[in-house]
């Protein structure tokens, strides 16, 4: 059905600086191998930049499409946000990055923009196709932060033009989940390229670069291999723990990182979950005090009677990329990236009692025990502040831990013990 532009959103005043990209930081790490297999894209129809927020999307594109606008190769870019989720608004600044680059490109596309009705995502793809073809060589369109589109319309629009595989185009999107573009029958056909959080992790060599020229010091590699561990070569974390402050504090990182996490801990509240539905974000903290999850072990956490809905909702988070990820070693079993974790459980210890965050340890305790993981089950009751439950799970699991000589479970049954023991001591 045909909608009246006058009654759609009005189009706003187009701001040039959303079809500009963004200048480099002075300190940015060279990436010869991200930006070689983002190279190797340029003959596929598709490049897929799909990654949590702060891991380095924007700045992986910018530092490869600079070499190509040197090079004189038509690059368009349009920085979306949330205003552009209505296709006229969308389409109007489609045209306006691709002619700005291109001038009088999208005479076609322009036109059915200015027509009394908005035509269909179908007939305006249409339009798109009919001015790609009279391009004078292949144009590189950025759509950067497409997660801010949710209309299903605009979706159509992407998909009805990709599914034609214009050849002069390529179309690259970063955006903090994949898209919902129907792209199955590109992938068969090796026509899309997709790097995710994996990819554009930070490896050690790049951490100890970023560090060094933070620091404005050499690092040694004890202090490398520490921010990786807690980061994963999550290049906002490694900034945000590496930061200093304005006040010129020159100490050594790890002397500042209590201070520096906390600005880390303020970016993912700002970025990520003050973005969240009430309930995807009351699920992220009850299940924050698991090491690991798995879908029975949220509903035992949560007093949920099926673990459709938890397994449900563990898909969609890992599908938003929403710091979480599948263990490797177990199917079904997720875990959240460290630093994640760590917000999530202050914000909990912040938001919910003592005595509710004990509940939920307890609970995970009594799963664990039913279901023979004595260590996890041992370390949730001590969590709960309840040793005597850890001695009573110690009672019934003794001889079979000597069989097998656990040696360092029970130790940790042996602590509990001592506590529980000196616990009895101050009652009396």
């Amino acid at each position: 059905m045909a909608v009246s532009v006058a009654t759609s959103v009005a189009a706003r005043m187009i701001i040039d600086a959303r079809l500009s990209m963004p200048r480099l930081a002075r300190d940015v790490v060279a990436r010869p191998d991200v930006i070689a297999r983002l190279e190797a894209s340029r003959a596929r129809a598709v490049t897929l930049l799909c990654a949590p927020a702060g891991y380095g999307k924007t700045t992986a594109v910018v530092s490869w499409l600079q070499a190509l606008v040197q090079a004189d190769a038509p690059v368009a870019w349009c920085s979306i946000d949330e205003g552009d989720d209505h296709l006229f608004t969308f389409v109007t600044y489609v045209v306006a990055a691709i002619e700005r680059t291109l001038p009088g490109a999208c005479p076609n596309l322009a036109a059915g923009l200015h027509g009394v009705d908005l035509p269909a995502p179908g007939d305006l793809a249409e339009m798109f196709l009919a001015d790609l073809a009279r391009l004078p060589q292949r144009l590189t369109l950025l759509l950067d932060d497409y997660h801010h589109i949710h209309a299903s319309a605009i979706h159509q629009f992407i998909a009805s033009v990709l599914r034609r595989r214009p050849p002069l185009l390529h179309l690259v999107i970063t955006a903090r989940a994949l898209p919902p573009l129907a792209l199955a029958r590109l992938r068969a056909a090796g026509e899309v390229t997709e790097l995710d959080a994996t990819q554009l992790a930070f490896s050690q060599d790049e951490t100890s670069q970023l560090l060094e020229t933070l620091a404005g010091q050499s690092i040694d590699a004890a202090t490398v291999e520490c921010f990786q561990a807690q980061t994963e070569g999550w290049v906002v974390g490694l900034r945000l723990l590496a930061a200093r402050s304005d006040d010129g504090d020159a100490r050594p990182l790890f002397d500042r990182e209590r201070r520096s996490q906390q600005f880390l801990f303020d970016f993912l509240i700002q970025e990520v979950l003050s973005k969240l539905p009430a309930s995807t974000l009351d699920f992220l903290l009850e299940t924050s005090i698991l090491s690991t999850l798995t879908p029975a072990l949220c509903d035992a956490v949560r007093s949920q009677d099926s673990s459709q809905e938890s397994a449900a909702l563990l898909r969609q988070l890992v599908h938003d990329n929403l710091f979480i990820t599948e263990t490797a070693e177990h199917d079904g079993w997720y875990r959240y990236h460290p630093q994640f974790q760590a917000c999530l459980r202050q914000q909990l210890h912040q938001q919910r009692s003592a005595e509710a965050i004990n509940h939920l340890y307890l609970r995970a305790a009594g799963w664990y025990g039913e279901h023979g993981y004595i260590t996890e089950s041992l370390q949730a009751y001590l969590a709960a502040d309840r040793p005597e439950h850890a001695a009573d799970q110690l009672e019934r699991t003794l001889s079979m831990l000597y069989r097998q000589e656990q040696n360092q479970l029970l130790q940790l049954c042996w602590a509990c013990c001592h506590l529980r023991w000196w616990r009895s001591d101050r009652r009396c």
